[in-house]
């Protein structure tokens, strides 16, 4: 059966973040964190026609999220899209010639045949966004570079099928670390980064029936380590009584597979409005089977 919302991660991590989205008519980028180079040959990787691309979306103006934003806009004629602030804040990665187009938390906007729901997160930088994607009948949300769990954060990502969240840093890897005290406090801070442990207690809240599918990324390369946040994240989900749910972690350097979400039953396994989220395999084992 055709996926109506699929997700692939070119990158994740600290040292780059970049998401591809597939919709109903088309292609989204979502962050554009690596050179403009690298994002078409990850594309290639990934077997993404650049031609597809309808948009190019920003959550937050820190280098890691934009660093290639204005040379894959301009070389693929795309939009962008980010918060007034977020697109201030890398003013000069553009040249005048790109379509920039200012969204706002809580104001959806239509791309690729999919509903884009901006919502406010706490970071520190101006007006950073995350967002809520849904499809005909499917619907995930990406939320990384957050400083602090919190109710209105809950509500944003409460009832999709795919979650895709930050667990950046382990708590005591960070407090032995090599980083001086100052940067210390601001990843741990209210406008910093969540950390294993704040991840794993959101996705005890967040294991609700129709969730099918949990992607945790933008880990810290000083500060974590792909097996802490996995153990994290899969204890989080038994102790809520969710083992069935597939955990990845995503990779810092090279593309995910490709996750999709389609049409079809529900998790009771009856037929009607439910989806079905499956792994397209391409070639790679998962990073940590259970």
């Amino acid at each position: 059966m055709p996926s109506e919302l699929a997700l692939c991660s070119l990158a994740s991590g600290s040292s780059g973040n970049c998401l591809v989205l597939r919709g109903p008519e088309g292609l989204l980028l979502l962050d554009a964190g690596l050179s403009g180079r690298e994002i078409r040959r990850r594309l290639e990787q990934a077997e993404a026609d650049p031609c597809e691309i309808r948009a190019l979306l920003l959550s937050h103006a820190h280098s890691d999220h934009t660093s290639g934003a204005g040379v894959i806009a301009r070389s693929l004629g795309i939009p962008v899209y980010g918060s007034k602030g977020t697109l201030a804040g890398c003013a000069h990665r553009f040249r005048g010639s790109e379509q920039l187009q200012v969204i706002r938390a809580g104001e959806k906007l239509a791309l690729a045949g999919l509903r884009i729901t901006p919502f406010a997160v706490p970071h520190d930088c101006r007006e950073p966004l995350m967002f809520r994607v849904e499809g005909p009948s499917a619907s995930l949300a990406v939320c990384t570079d957050t400083g602090r769990p919190d109710p209105a954060l809950l509500s944003h990502l409460h009832g999709v099928e795919l979650l895709l969240l930050e667990s950046n840093y382990d708590a005591e890897m960070l407090r032995r670390g090599p980083y001086p005290a100052r940067l210390k406090a601001r990843i741990r801070g209210g406008r910093g980064h969540l950390s294993n442990d704040q991840a794993a207690g959101l996705l005890g809240e967040l294991t609700h029936a129709g969730l099918r599918q949990v992607l945790l990324g933008h880990l810290s390369e000083n500060n974590n380590c792909p097996r802490k946040v996995f153990e994290s994240g899969r204890r989080a989900l038994e102790e809520a009584g969710r083992a069935d749910l597939p955990l990845e972690v995503l990779r810092r350097h090279s593309i995910s597979d490709w996750f999709h979400l389609a049409a079809g039953e529900s998790a009771a396994g009856e037929s009607g409005n439910g989806s079905r989220l499956q792994a397209e395999a391409n070639g790679q084992l998962p990073l940590f089977p259970r």
